[in-house]
C-alpha cells in the first residue's frame, strides 16, 4: 500500500487531511490505467470536481487558519460531489488496481465527513445522508465487485505463495504475480474504507450482524469477503482509517452475531424443532465455509 491515506496527513478529517486526499485524487486521474479505462469526459468531470473541492478547502483553510479541525459545512456539497464521482467509477470500468484506489479515495472523503458523527460531535449531515442515499445502488454494486475481485485474485496469489525460492533473478517468476498481489491489497484497502463508511454512518455502537446482513442483501459470501478484506489489513497502516483497530473490533463483534438463529431463519417461528436445529447447524457450517473461502 502507498501509505498516503487521507488520515495520514494532519488531524483525521481535518481540512488539511482532505486537501491532501483531493490532491491524491487529482494525481490518480492522470494515471495511465484511468486514462485507458474512462472516457475523456468522465476524467474531466473527476478533475473538475477535485479542483472545485481543492479550491473550496483552500479558501476555508485561509479563512480559519491551520487550527481548523473540520471542514466547514459550505464545503460539504463539493466534497460529496467528488465522492460521488469517484465511487461512480465502479459502474464505468472494472476495478483495476488504480481504479480501486480511486474508488477508495471517494470512500475516504465520505468517511472523513462522517467522522464527527462517529466521534459524537454535533454537526449537520443532511448533504452526507442524501449523498449516501443517492449512492445506495452504487455501494451495493461496489460490495459485489470487491467480493468478486477478491475471490478471483485469491487463487493467483496462492500460486505465488507456492513458487520455489530461486537464486537466479532470470529464473524468478514472482514478478508475474506481483500485480495480482498489489491488486488484492488495493481491494482489501477498499473493503476497509467501505466498512468504515458503513460503520460511521450507522454509528459504531449500532453495528450488528443484522445490519451487516441487510447491507449485503443477506449475501453471506459477500459479507464474509468484505470482512476478510477488513481483517487482512494492518491496523497501523497509515493509508487506513486512524481507528482501524476499533473498526476491526466492531466487525469482529458483529461477525460473532452471525450465528444467531434469527439470521439463519428470519421468517421461521421455530415450531419444528428438529428441522430448525438441523438447518441452523447447516447455516453455521455455511458461515464458516464462507469465511474460510477467502484465506488471507
Amino acid at each position: 500500500m502507498d501509505g498516503d491515506g487521507s488520515e495520514a496527513h494532519g488531524i483525521p478529517g481535518s481540512t488539511t487531511a482532505l486537501l491532501s486526499l483531493v490532491d491524491r485524487i487529482l494525481r490518480l486521474t492522470q494515471h495511465d490505467q484511468v486514462a485507458l479505462a474512462l472516457t475523456s469526459m468522465d476524467r474531466e468531470q473527476l478533475q473538475f470536481r477535485a479542483s472545485e473541492a481543492s479550491q473550496t478547502l483552500s479558501l476555508c483553510k485561509e479563512r480559519e487558519g491551520e487550527a481548523a479541525r473540520r471542514p466547514v459545512e459550505s464545503s460539504f456539497p463539493c466534497l460529496c460531489g467528488l465522492a460521488v464521482e469517484c465511487i461512480n467509477v465502479v459502474e464505468k470500468a472494472e476495478l483495476s488496481t488504480v481504479l480501486a484506489r480511486l474508488v477508495t479515495a471517494g470512500c475516504e472523503v465520505l468517511a472523513a465527513l462522517l467522522l464527527p458523527l462517529a466521534d459524537g460531535e454535533a454537526s449537520s449531515f443532511d448533504w452526507i445522508r442524501e449523498t449516501l442515499e443517492d449512492l445506495s445502488d452504487q455501494i451495493d454494486f461496489l460490495a459485489l465487485e470487491v467480493y468478486c475481485g477478491l475471490g478471483r485474485l485469491e487463487s493467483k496469489v496462492l500460486e505465488s505463495d507456492e513458487l520455489p525460492v530461486v537464486l537466479d533473478p532470470i529464473e524468478d517468476d514472482f514478478g508475474a504475480y506481483w500485480g495480482s498481489i498489489e491488486h488484492r491489497q488495493a481491494l482489501q484497502e477498499l473493503s476497509a474504507w467501505l466498512m468504515c463508511v458503513l460503520f460511521r454512518a450507522l454509528g459504531y455502537a449500532s453495528v450488528t450482524a443484522s445490519s451487516l446482513m441487510e447491507f449485503v442483501n443477506h449475501d453471506l459470501l459477500c459479507l464474509c469477503s468484505l470482512l476478510r478484506g477488513l481483517f487482512a489489513v494492518r491496523a497501523d497502516d497509515s493509508s487506513l482509517p486512524h481507528d482501524t483497530s476499533e473498526i476491526q473490533g466492531v466487525a469482529l463483534g458483529a461477525l460473532c452475531g452471525l450465528t444467531a438463529p434469527d439470521l439463519a431463519f428470519p421468517r421461521s417461528d421455530g415450531s419444528e424443532v428438529s428441522v430448525f436445529a438441523a438447518a441452523l447447524a447447516s447455516w453455521k457450517r455455511d458461515l464458516v465455509v464462507s469465511f474460510l473461502i477467502y484465506k488471507r
